[in-house]
């Protein structure tokens, strides 16, 4: 396996605050010492990931992932170590050497399933492919100029990687992916191809303008094709069905590209087609996504959040537009913490016909200009289609509205449009306060009676997550604190080093006192984070990261350490460990692990030892 020099790694580490990498991914805010985020791994609502810039490592209080920069950056991206270690060198402009940067490519593998990592070289493949055949062939010429004449030039058409899957040759990606040692099996599985009724793979794209979906990390991981002639009974646009790498509710067009425009400050501008977002690109706006054809999700929400708190919905003019902002000011308004803004554009136009009529300056300037608050949206929407003159009409625009202000938190926008409606209506602010307050509180009942009909496998998924301050029993506590107290203090560890007979009573903090003792054969100095590259088992990683994250005084009081090590020793009886051990070494021989067997019977030894001399 190739590897990357130890002087290297330490160097790359040594030089990048793991706070700047996260930030690329997660939108952090300083608490005290730490930095808290949501969590990028899972979905949730309130902070409790943590980032250590002092120790350099991060910590998820909820999930228990836990790590340095370089193991952050595997789980995020799904990539080996080397090559996390190369991504981390390029964010920090470092420079390395060709050797270093082939070892990536010479026996690296990623961190997902072989089934996985063999769909996601598939899509490169077709990517590639399809957008050759525009670019190069003469199957592409009708596509390419269709392109262009949609005004995506050269630039734009390489920058999003588009092509084309011609109608001609029904199997041409078969017959290349053939070519490449795929197999049928495989193949069917990656939704790139349909069966016909002989049985044999043909390729589901045909005709079509080929967009590449990427993940956040800019991997392709599907396709949405435009149908280049229309056709009757033929959807405009087919997207690739779900698969292993791909869920729809997840994945927004272009937040790998749009990601570091959003992480300087921006904010996000949520379009409603991938074309938006590609004529908002050519003007220059780069922090723009869209979701996949389909309304705004949940999950595709959560995913903004971790980024920004600042979302503006910048959807087609029309009817049909305004319905879709509608839907999803509904669904993020009760996330709290967004700041949320709707830009309308004049006249019915989408972002792309906007651009081409009045240019890229005043696209430019009416995204920045025409901002309106999410109150001041559904108070214009609300009033569509209705007569307000009429009695009707006007109690069902009051009660609509008022729905809509029951969601803002922010007292004082509240009482501005609750003054504003007072005005127009000729009603009192305070009965209208009131009549808020019976939509909060039905809605709040709501909420409640949801949250009780949940599925108990929730409950227990949620019970059973591991959580902020864990139980310990005393002996734990005490190794756990003897651990720190190592961690930090040279005399104390040189001190434990030098008693050949010591052992942890419980196997985790045995097998991290193991790593610890390996780490300092050639070191004479600890960091956490260099130790945590050494530690390849999260199990073991998140204790360690679960001890740093303690608040133990500083300095050790007086007496601390032979009374961790009293309770260690005399709280947890030899004969318990012993007989522990050879339970584990016998478990380990059935499991053929030698390396376990062989670090079993080093303590084992010492336990013998140490019992002869008490």
């Amino acid at each position: 396996m190739a590897r990357i020099p130890t002087a290297v790694i330490d160097r790359i580490r040594d030089e990048v605050n793991i706070v700047d990498v996260i930030s690329k991914y997660v939108q952090l805010r300083k608490e005290g010492q730490n930095w808290f985020g949501l969590c990028p791994f899972q979905t949730e609502n309130t902070p409790s990931f943590s980032v250590r810039e002092d120790k350099q490592f991060y910590y998820c209080f909820s999930c228990g992932r836990s790590g340095n920069v370089f193991r952050f950056v595997q789980e995020i991206e799904h990539c080996s170590f080397v090559e996390a270690v190369i991504k981390v060198a390029d964010f920090a402009n470092i420079p390395l050497d060709d050797q270093v940067r082939n070892a990536a490519s010479s026996g690296q593998r990623t961190s997902l399933s072989g089934p996985d990592q063999r769909l996601r070289k598939m899509y490169a493949v077709a990517d590639d492919l399809y957008h050759h055949v525009l670019v190069n062939t003469a199957l592409g010429e009708p596509a390419l100029q269709y392109v262009h004449e949609r005004h995506l030039d050269d630039e734009i058409i390489e920058e999003f990687h588009l092509g084309f899957a011609p109608t001609a040759k029904q199997d041409l990606l078969v017959e290349v992916l053939h070519e490449q040692g795929f197999k049928d099996d495989e193949m069917r599985k990656s939704g790139l191809f349909v069966t016909g009724r002989d049985g044999k793979l043909r390729d589901r794209f045909l005709g079509r303008v080929m967009f590449p979906l990427r993940n956040e990390n800019g991997h392709v991981i599907a396709f949405s094709g435009r149908i280049l002639e229309k056709a009757p009974n033929t959807p405009k646009y087919l997207n690739s069905p779900e698969t292993p790498l791909f869920n729809k509710r997840r994945v927004l067009f272009n937040l790998d590209k749009a990601r570091e425009a959003i992480r300087q400050g921006g904010g996000v501008i949520l379009f409603e087609g991938f074309m938006d977002v590609i004529a908002a690109y050519r003007a220059g706006v780069k922090n723009g996504v869209a979701s996949m054809g389909t309304s705004l999700t949940n999950e595709q929400v959560a995913v903004l959040q971790r980024l920004t708190t600042t979302i503006n919905v910048c959807y087609d003019g029309d009817e049909a537009g305004q319905r879709a902002i509608n839907r999803a000011l509904g669904l993020m308004l009760p996330v709290k913490g967004l700041q949320l803004g709707v830009i309308t554009l004049p006249a019915g136009l989408d972002p792309d016909e906007y651009l081409q009529k009045y240019g890229a300056e005043k696209f430019q300037q009416t995204l920045t200009t025409t901002r309106e608050s999410p109150l001041a949206f559904f108070m214009r929407y609300y009033r569509q289609g209705r007569n307000l003159a009429n009695e009707t009409d006007q109690l069902a625009y009051l009660q609509d509205v008022l729905r809509a202000i029951a969601q803002v938190d922010n007292q004082m926008e509240v009482d501005l449009y609750l003054g504003r409606l007072s005005k127009e209506f000729h009603l009192s602010q305070e009965q209208l306060a009131l009549q808020l307050a019976g939509i909060r509180q039905q809605a709040g009942a709501q909420r409640q009676e949801e949250r009780q009909e949940a599925p108990r496998e929730f409950a227990q998924q949620y019970a059973a997550a591991p959580t902020q301050r864990e139980k310990l029993s005393r002996t734990e506590r005490a190794e756990r604190l003897l651990l720190h107290r190592m961690f930090t203090d040279d005399a104390i560890r040189e001190r434990i080093f030098a008693d050949d007979t010591f052992t942890f009573p419980h196997e985790v903090y045995e097998e991290i006192y193991v790593h610890f003792q390996g780490y300092f054969q050639d070191r004479k100095e600890f960091n956490v984070a260099d130790f945590l590259t050494l530690v390849a088992d999260q199990r073991l990683a998140r204790v360690i990261n679960a001890i740093e994250m303690e608040h133990y005084p500083e300095p050790a009081p007086d007496g601390e350490v032979a009374d961790c090590l009293a309770v260690i020793k005399h709280d947890y009886p030899i004969k318990e460990k012993v007989d522990k051990i050879k339970q584990e070494i016998a478990d380990a021989k059935r499991a053929n692990d030698q390396d376990r067997i062989v670090m079993l019977l080093t303590s084992l030894v010492k336990l013998r030892q140490q019992e002869q001399d008490e």
